[in-house]
């Protein structure tokens, strides 16, 4: 008869087995590394197999870098939103599994965010968007209204057509109150056409509008920079310009903006004006005739300023455009003026101001409406100097 402790070795190498026999064939995969640009959706899919046994349980736990929200931490495929970086950096992520026989194996992922490539604020398609043929997703029809946008997330590319002059096309995006995003739109060529890509908030007032010319020779890309002044849902919304239908596929991407001071919307009256800092410029832009952008400045006593107003290249084929700058004191006088050529070409203007008192002034862009003139839709960048 076995002796007890002969009996306690032969338990013990028993449940050694057991529990060898548990992971030696068990495996878990947490996926390939991933580079994603600030701001953008990822997708961390993982892979696991127990032979002889069956899994129980997946938990991602991020254990180094930048605070993201996991959706899906407890199954195989989990997702965030890469955190809006001011340099690059690196998220490591562990995938823990467990099977039924008490089996457990982890594995790690690093997940590299990249911030935006610096761009040149007078060049509108500087990075260029990502074409139709790259979409990662189709618009959904019907989506011609507010209640039936699509539904889209930062970075992901949507392809879509516009159908005739009646048709709209509606995305909805979640934005971050403080942050600046950039539209990214990408027209494949074909027959001569506008497209108008709008920006709504949730009352469905119009923040931003860009038009867009549909080149029968070549892609037109255009980039459209935003600033949020609260979070909440937004909506992007491509139809057709002044009638001129252009049929053919487009894309657009939403993302963070590498460009650091955007106006922000409603700054359309001397009370909402959004402040500049002097010597540093900020993207603005011209939704409609009536849109008026309005910029406050602190001016010290007998100090003489440079008002420097620069409007990138026309990227909708007008025929003529023009733009007003002028400079208003705060009991809404007029001091200086002048008109900028928005058609065309890159085009720049300069007006210089005398301050005799201390205070707030103010530099309203507006649509300059000379004969036969139209919006000038395009960016453009104020800055103000000492001189």
């Amino acid at each position: 008869m076995p002796s007890l402790i002969t009996r306690l070795l032969v338990s013990i190498f028993v449940v050694a087995l057991v529990s060898c026999d548990s992971t030696d064939a068990f495996y878990v995969d947490a996926g390939a590394d991933q580079t994603v640009q600030t701001g953008g959706a990822v997708t961390l899919v993982g892979t696991a197999d127990s032979p002889d046994g069956s899994i129980t349980s997946y938990e991602w736990v991020k254990i180094s870098g930048e605070i993201v929200v996991l959706t899906g931490e407890n199954t195989s495929s989990a997702s965030f939103t890469a955190p809006i970086i001011t340099a690059d950096t690196v998220l490591i992520f562990q995938l823990m599994v467990n099977d039924d026989r008490g089996g457990r194996v982890t594995d790690d992922v690093n997940v590299f965010v990249t911030v935006l490539p610096p761009v040149d604020p007078e060049n509108p398609t500087d990075p260029t968007p990502p074409p139709p043929n790259q979409a990662t997703s189709l618009e959904t029809e019907p989506n011609n209204i507010l209640s039936e946008a699509n539904s889209r997330i930062l970075a992901d590319t949507i392809s879509g057509q516009v159908a005739n002059d009646t048709d709209q096309d509606w995305f909805e995006v979640n934005l971050v109150a403080g942050t600046n995003y950039r539209i990214q739109f990408a027209g494949s060529e074909g027959s001569e056409g506008r497209w108008g890509v709008n920006v709504y908030d949730t009352s469905s007032s119009l923040l931003a509008l860009m038009a867009v010319v549909d080149n029968s020779s070549a892609v037109s890309n255009a980039n459209l920079d935003i600033g949020v002044g609260a979070a909440g849902k937004y909506y992007v919304v491509v139809e057709s310009y002044n009638f001129s239908v252009p049929t053919q596929p487009y894309a657009v991407t939403v993302i963070t903006s590498p460009i650091s001071k955007v106006e922000i919307e409603t700054n359309d009256s001397l009370l909402t004006a959004d402040a500049l800092t002097i010597a540093e410029a900020i993207t603005g832009q011209v939704a409609n005739d009536t849109d008026q952008d309005w910029f406050s400045f602190s001016a010290t006593e007998s100090t003489n300023y440079q008002i420097l107003f620069e409007g990138s290249e026309d990227i909708s084929d007008l025929a003529s455009a023009e733009w007003n700058v002028n400079v208003y004191d705060s009991s809404n006088n007029l001091l200086a003026s002048t008109p900028v050529d928005g058609s065309d070409v890159a085009s720049s203007a300069s007006l210089n101001v005398g301050i005799g008192a201390a205070g707030t002034y103010y530099i309203v862009v507006e649509y300059g409406p000379s004969v036969l003139s139209e919006v000038p839709t395009q960016p453009y960048t104020v800055t103000v100097n000492v001189l």
